[in-house]
Order: C-alpha cells, then sequence, then structure tokens
C-alpha cells in the first residue's frame, strides 16, 4: 500500500496576479457611493493601456483619496506593481490599510499577508490573523483559507483544529477544489473534528470534478477500498488515470496497479509498466521496487537486470524496505550486480530491523550460516523468529528445526512443534511445496524427540505446560506421531499420561472430532498402563453409561439397564416424569437414553439437556455435549442451536467459533429464530473477524418475522441505528423498526421497553406520544432497568410528582446509574418528594462524583 499523507497539508493563499485587468480579481465588499459615475467603473474595470491607463489610475488615487475602499484596492495594486503609476510599495501598503479599515474583504486578506510576512511592514501575526478572519467572516475566500491556516498552526492566535476546519468547510463550500480536497482529509483523517468518511468522500469528489490531482487519487482510494462510500473498480481506476494524467506518483502507481492486476480496467501488464516507470523515474519509491522486479523477471517488459538492479537501489536509498530487501538480495547473489556478501546482508539487516519479514528471514540465515557476517546462532534465532512470528514459512520451519535441536536458543519441542503445525495446516490450504514436505518430517522428528523425553522418564520438561500439550497433540498429525510414538515406545506411565491426554483431545474437541467411544478405549488404555488419571476417567465413563464394563468395580453404572429384560420402549416412559415414584424416573431416563443411543435425534437432544439442567446425574459433563453433536449431526434444529452456544461459550468442551457459526447457521436456516438470532449477533459482532452487517440484520429478520422477542428488538436496532448513521432508510422501514420495538415490549422485553418508549418520545417510526412514552418507560422501570427508571423519574418531575420521581430516582441510583445519583442527590438537597438530608445527598453526589454541592 502506497504511504499515507500523516498531516494535511496547509498552504497561505495570497493574491499576486495583478495586471492590467487587476480589477477583475476584485470582491467588492459594499456597494460603490452614489452616484456613480461610468468613468469610475471604467478605472475600476482597468482595461486601459498606456496614457489612458495613467488617467485612470489618477482618477482611482482621486476616487482613494474621496475614500472609496474599492478605488483604494486597486490603486494600492497599481502602486505595489508600478501600473499608470511609479511603484511605490510603501505608499501601497497604507491604501490597502485604508480599504481594508473601511470593511473591503479582499484589502483585508492582502494587507493580512503583508503583515504576516513582515512585507513593508513590522511583522505582526496577531494583527495578520485578525484581517484574516474579518475578511473570512465576510465571506471571502482567500480569507478563510488564510484564517484556517493560522488557528491550525497557532499563528497569530490559539491553535484551534476544530474552528480552522470549519472556516476551511466555509471555503470549500464556495466551490475551491484546493479546499475541497483538504477538508476532505481533514474528514478523513479526524484531524480536529469528529471523523466521517462518507462526508470526506463527498468532498473528495468535489475537489476531484474540478480537476484537483490529490482529490481525485484520494477518491480512487476510497472507491477501490470502500472507505466511506460502496466498492467501485471501474471508478476507482477512473480516477486513478485522471491524477496520473496529471503527473500525480501516487494516481500513477495507483494505476499501473490497476492494469497489472485487471482492477476496474482491462488487464494489461505492458501498460501497466508504463506508469509505473513514470511513477518510478518521478522517485516513487514503491514503483521503483515494483518496476525492478517486474524488469527481473522480465513480467510485461523485456528482462533487463542491470535496469532492475538501479531501479532497486534508487528505491533502497529512500528508506523502502523492500527496495532494501530486493537490492540485497541482487548484491548477494550477484544478480545484475557484483556480489557482495558484507553489502546485502546490510541491507537486509536494514529491512530486517523494520519489520520486513523476508529480510529477517535472509539476514537471519546470513547469521546462522555466516554469510557477510561474522556466525552468530543466537541473533539469527531472533531475526528468524521475527519473520516465523509473520508466518513466513520457511521462516517457521527454520524456527522448529532450532527449537527442536536447541540451536541458538533453549530446546523447547512444544514451541517446535506449533511451528510445525502452522506450516503443514498452511501447506495443506495451497500448493504443496519443498517447505511443506520438510515439514512432515520435521513433525516426526518432533515426535521422536518428546518420545525420547518419556523414554528417558521426564515429565519434568513438560510440567505446567499440559493444556499446550493438549492442544497440540490435538492436530491430527502430532497426535498419530507424539501419542502413538509414546505408546510403542511402552514406558508405563508415561505411556499412559499421552494416551490419556489423548483422549482428552477426543473428549473436548480439542483440535480433533469429538468422540466419547474412542476417547474411553484411550483412557482405558491409559488406566492399564498403570495411569491413575486414566483410571478415575475411564470409570467416569463406565458409570456415565458411555461404555459398559461389568469389571469395573464399585461404580454405579447409571447408563446400564436397570432390569434384567433389557430394554425399554418409549411407551414405557411415564407422561410426567417429576410425579413419578424413583424408580419410574429411572426407568424414564433410560428409555430416554435408550431412544438416544438408537439414533433417535430428538431424544438425544433431550438427554443432552437433562444433563445440562442436572437432572440426570453424570460425571462427564462432555457427555451432554457428545449427545448434541449426535443430535445436530442429524439436522435437528435445537440441538444445532445448543452444541454451536456450547462451542461459542466454551462450555463442556473447547471453544471453537469457526464450528460454533456452522452449527448456528445450520439451525438459523431451519428457521429456529434463537439459533438466527445468535448466528446474527456473532455476525454483527465479528466472531470470527469478518463483519456482516447485510447477513445479520437478514437474519434478525427472519426471526422478528417469526415472533422472536430478541430478533424484533434487534432487527429495529439496525434499522434505525443505520437510519440515525447513513439515513439510508425509508418510512416505512422505520415504521416497521418501531413497530418491532412494541411488538418486543409487549412481550415483556425490557431493553425494547425502553426502546419504544424513545420511539414514542421523539416520534422515530411512529407518532410523538409522550404520554404513552411514559407508559413504556414505566413498564420498563418496574422490570428493573435503571436506565428506564431514570427517564420515567424525569417525566415524573416534569408533571410535579416529586413523591414518586424521588423513589424511582433512587432505584435507578442505587444500581449505580449516575445521572439518577446526580437527580436522587438534588431531590435530598432540596427537600423535594423526599425528606431534606444533606448527609444522604453527599453521599450520592459522591457517588455521582461530584466535586462539589449539587446545585
Amino acid at each position: 500500500m502506497l504511504k499515507s499523507r500523516s498531516k494535511l497539508k496547509h498552504f497561505y493563499y495570497v493574491t499576486l496576479f495583478f495586471s492590467n485587468s487587476v480589477g477583475e480579481n476584485i470582491v467588492a465588499t459594499e456597494a460603490p457611493p452614489a452616484p456613480a459615475s461610468e468613468r469610475m467603473f471604467a478605472a475600476l474595470a482597468g482595461h486601459a493601456d498606456g496614457h489612458a491607463l495613467e488617467r485612470e489610475t489618477a482618477y482611482l488615487c482621486e476616487l482613494a483619496d474621496r475614500g472609496h475602499p474599492d478605488a483604494q484596492l486597486v490603486y494600492a495594486a497599481r502602486l505595489s506593481l508600478g501600473l499608470g503609476v511609479a511603484q511605490d510599495k510603501a505608499l501601497a501598503l497604507r491604501y490597502y490599510k485604508l480599504s481594508a479599515d473601511q470593511g473591503n474583504a479582499r484589502a483585508k486578506v492582502l494587507y493580512g499577508c503583508l503583515l504576516k510576512t513582515g512585507d513593508g511592514v513590522p511583522q505582526d501575526l496577531p494583527a495578520a490573523a485578525a484581517y484574516f478572519k474579518e475578511a473570512a467572516d465576510l465571506g471571502d475566500l482567500l480569507g478563510q483559507l488564510n484564517y484556517n491556516v493560522c488557528l491550525y498552526f497557532g499563528l497569530g492566535v490559539a491553535e484551534n483544529k476544530a474552528r480552522a476546519a470549519d472556516y476551511l468547510k466555509r471555503a470549500a463550500d464556495q466551490g475551491d477544489r484546493d479546499a475541497q480536497c483538504h477538508y476532505g482529509m481533514v474528514l478523513m483523517s479526524g484531524d480536529g473534528i469528529a471523523k466521517n468518511e462518507a462526508e470526506a468522500v463527498k468532498y473528495y469528489r468535489l475537489s476531484a470534478d474540478q480537476g484537483n490531482a490529490d482529490a481525485q487519487y484520494a477518491y480512487a482510494n476510497a472507491l477501490k477500498f470502500g472507505i466511506g462510500t460502496a466498492v467501485d473498480e471501474i471508478n476507482a481506476a477512473k480516477y486513478y488515470k485522471k491524477s496520473a494524467d496529471q503527473n500525480n506518483l501516487n494516481g500513477q502507481f495507483c494505476y499501473g496497479d490497476c492494469l497489472l492486476n485487471g482492477f476496474g480496467v482491462e488487464k494489461d501488464i505492458a501498460a501497466s509498466n508504463t506508469f509505473f516507470k513514470l511513477a518510478a523515474d518521478s522517485g516513487h519509491s514503491t514503483a521503483q521496487w515494483v518496476y525492478g522486479l517486474h524488469l527481473e523477471c522480465g513480467q510485461g517488459i523485456e528482462l533487463d537486470l542491470s535496469e532492475a538492479v538501479r531501479y532497486y537501489r534508487q528505491s533502497a536509498d529512500k528508506d523502502d524496505i523492500n527496495g532494501a530487501f530486493y537490492y540485497g538480495s541482487c548484491l548477494l547473489h550477484g544478480r545484475g550486480v557484483p556480489a557482495d556478501a558484507v553489502r546485502g546482508a546490510q541491507y537486509f539487516k536494514s529491512a530486517a530491523d523494520r519489520g520486513h519479514p523476508n529480510a529477517q528471514l535472509a539476514y537471519g540465515i546470513c547469521l546462522q550460516q555466516g554469510i557477510g557476517v561474522d556466525r552468530d546462532i543466537a541473533t539469527s534465532f531472533s531475526y528468524l523468529k521475527l519473520a516465523a512470528d509473520q508466518h513466513v514459512l520457511d521462516a517457521q520451519l527454520l524456527c522448529g528445526k532450532c527449537l527442536r535441536k536447541g540451536f541458538g536458543v533453549q530446546q523447547d519441542i512444544v514451541q517446535a512443534i506449533s511451528y510445525i503445525e502452522d506450516v503443514v495446516n498452511r501447506g495443506n490450504a495451497g500448493a504443496p511445496s519443498a517447505c511443506y514436505f520438510s515439514a512432515f518430517v520435521e513433525y516426526a522428528l518432533c515426535g521422536q524427540s518428546l518420545a525420547n523425553m518419556l523414554e528417558r522418564n521426564q515429565p519434568s520438561d513438560m510440567q505446567g505446560r499440559e493444556s499446550t500439550l493438549m492442544g497440540i497433540a490435538g492436530a491430527r498429525a502430532i497426535s498419530a506421531i507424539f501419542f502413538n510414538m509414546a505408546s510403542r515406545i511402552g514406558i508405563g506411565i508415561g505411556k499412559g499420561k499421552a494416551q490419556y491426554k489423548y483422549a482428552l483431545c477426543l473428549e473436548r474437541a480439542l483440535g480433533v472430532d469429538m468422540d466419547l467411544t474412542q476417547a474411553a478405549q484411550y483412557f482405558k488404555s491409559a488406566a492399564e498402563s498403570g495411569y491413575e488419571k486414566g483410571r478415575v476417567a475411564y470409570e467416569d465413563f463406565v458409570a456415565d453409561g458411555i461404555v459398559r464394563d461389568e469389571s469395573v468395580a464399585g461404580v454405579n453404572h447409571v447408563g446400564a439397564d436397570a432390569t434384567a429384560g433389557g430394554g425399554v420402549g418409549a411407551d414405557d416412559v411415564p407422561a410426567d416424569a417429576s410425579t413419578a415414584g424413583t424408580n419410574d424416573v429411572i426407568h424414564y431416563l433410560l428409555a430416554i437414553k435408550r431412544n438416544a443411543d438408537a439414533g433417535d435425534a430428538s431424544q438425544q437432544f433431550r438427554y443432552a439437556r437433562l444433563i445440562q439442567k442436572g437432572e440426570v446425574p453424570v460425571r462427564r459433563p462432555s457427555v451432554a455435549a457428545w449427545y448434541l453433536k449426535l443430535a445436530a449431526d442429524q439436522q435437528f434444529a435445537k440441538a444445532q442451536y445448543h452444541y454451536g452456544r456450547c462451542l461459542l461459550d466454551g462450555e463442556i468442551i473447547a471453544r471453537n467459533s469457526v464450528n460454533a457459526m456452522t452449527y448456528l447457521k445450520l439451525a438459523a436456516d431451519q428457521s429456529y429464530p434463537k439459533a438466527q438470532v445468535a448466528y446474527a449477533e456473532n455476525l454483527s459482532n465479528g466472531i470470527n473477524g469478518v463483519i456482516d452487517a447485510s447477513q445479520a440484520e437478514r437474519y434478525f429478520k427472519l426471526a422478528a418475522e417469526a415472533g422472536n422477542s430478541e430478533g424484533q428488538y434487534c432487527y429495529a436496532n439496525v434499522v434505525l441505528l443505520a437510519q440515525t448513521i447513513h439515513k439510508n432508510r425509508s418510512p416505512e422501514e422505520v415504521a416497521a423498526a418501531a413497530a418491532y420495538y412494541k411488538a418486543a415490549a409487549d412481550s415483556g422485553h425490557v431493553e425494547a421497553q425502553c426502546a419504544y418508549a424513545d420511539c414514542l418520545k421523539y416520534g422515530d417510526g411512529v407518532q410523538k406520544n409522550l404520554l404513552g412514552a411514559a407508559a413504556y418507560f414505566q413498564m420498563a422501570a418496574d422490570n428493573g432497568s435503571s436506565e428506564a427508571q431514570f427517564a420515567y423519574a424525569d417525566h415524573l418531575e416534569d408533571i410535579g410528582n416529586f413523591c414518586d420521581a424521588a423513589r424511582y430516582y433512587k432505584m435507578s441510583a442505587d444500581q449505580g446509574y449516575i445521572q439518577s445519583q446526580w437527580a436522587y442527590a438534588r431531590l435530598l438537597r432540596n427537600g423535594k418528594g423526599v425528606a431534606a438530608n444533606e448527609a444522604e445527598a453527599d453521599i450520592y453526589a459522591h457517588l455521582f462524583g461530584a466535586k462539589r454541592d449539587v446545585a
């Protein structure tokens, strides 16, 4: 990405373009004195030359001396330039001041400029700022621009960026393209005012369409990346081109990038190089290394290594880290330039120290192998780790090797596995590479190292890292290597510990699919190896009925048959287990479990929920998640929702937001309202790093239409928030949103009661009704909403019911609502609606944080 401006470009506007037609540049601030003669206007227009010019200038002098402000301004300009009169800057200065002091806005600007620079008069920044302000407040464009600069930098006036932006906006709204561009930059950066990307884009567009190259580039960026406006590739390319055609370096580079990638225009690599070269030859450091790369690879242009090196070096000499990396690589390998490993390593280090990941890898290898630098394996690892932590595959592989061997760093097999695992996982997602295949070898070596630690009976090496090991062991490849290898070595407790940890992964879905049956087998193997935790876990599984094992003594087999006769059918289940006897309840629970184990999705869900509610005594809570998953995988919507919530909250099983969203969506798409709301909420919050507002709104609406009060409330929130911010909703949509608030409110939804009260209070989507608003605030207040209690108390106070107002203020204040704390303290202080009590008032005032008595 191109470098962005970090500060707004400010500049002084001065008018120095006085000529024979100088009168055309004058902005008259008042009508000329009556009667106005044709001769005077001809002199002000100043179109004569030779003797006529001198005669008109003399007449201007006469008018100026008679006090005509416009004549004073024009005469001052002619004195300054020597037009029709001998040049006399000192006398010009006097007439500028006379005109300015009579209210001529343009004279105020010009005189202010002279005061600012000290040209013919002692420099006086406060006076200059004052004249600029007077002109600005009279609507003079140049006055507004100059006063904006004074306010922004604190020149002759206290620095005030917010007021500076206001004057810049005034100039922009007069149609000045440069002011429009700079005001757009202020809005985009939030420099002194509230950031407003959409408004910034509007001003960029105005300026761009008047031909400002910087604005064309900025507007194109907004269109390309969807900043403050919708993404529009075609128009982005169009405005980049306009900017490029005016020799804007960033515009040239970006239009070249559009041509290179077919962004908004037909892909044309050869044409892209034309624009890259234009920008590069004008000093654009990014364009220089990009164009160099094309020259080196012969991409859309004839291959030329020596020219590529020249452009790489130009970019590197401008401190561009990519340029430094590519130039260093050419020096190291002698590509297009004589090999120089020492200088190559220096350029690698320069780029590496500024965060370039591939340069960090390259310099780490130089240090590790002593190429161009003294060998230093400890420092080498620190650079390799920097690159690995930026997900450079080769660096991750090398870091894994170093950590496994303890090469330049303390040996850490667990950390080594985490790096190697990332290489394998990312290699699976793309085309296989040598690095990807090498990672499998490292996986095996890491597994052997861990197995050797167990063989040497060194469990202390893994103390404090059990959760990390479980997470790593959960990955399929490492579990096969680590746990199976540990089992093959056959070192009693060490073997059992490995089996136990893999069983935990299977039970809790730590990196592998949940499988309680297989988990039970590994727990049993761990128990048979003498590992105590494995024995306890296996007995829990037997007790919970996940497996049957009559050889396990002293265990109450909850899941076993209660009768010798075997199965219990659905007809045997009591209609109401809560009123049945103890034996009936047992039969009832066993019948549900038996049907669940037979594959009945509804019974699987039912059994899981009974476990979650504590109505079925199991020792391993993960049993509930297992049954939920069994039902969910049979497309049972309620189970999909609850299993998704378990994954989302990390309840019972390991938190997995990706899988959680998958299950929530499955349930949502089966029209389960709770799932629709949960899925939409997580889309709104970007649970997996991606926000999808349009899809979130769609699912909220589906839940709302199904009558779900939370869905109604959330959908109404989305609509009214969008209307407040973007003004992009129709009156019908706003009215529908208010209706959804009411529906949710009438069903007891407290937040919706507050929201609908606000709609009634302000007339949002519904006719304004203050009494109706008070009624809904009261509903929410009586349901415990501190915000509603404050709002209702405020209403009661307005109608003179101080007693009830004090009561609701106190309810809210006691919940920590600070506005109510202040209001209740005020009533206590004044004895309104409650007995006056200074001591209690002080308590509430201090809760509010007041530093003095509440008025």
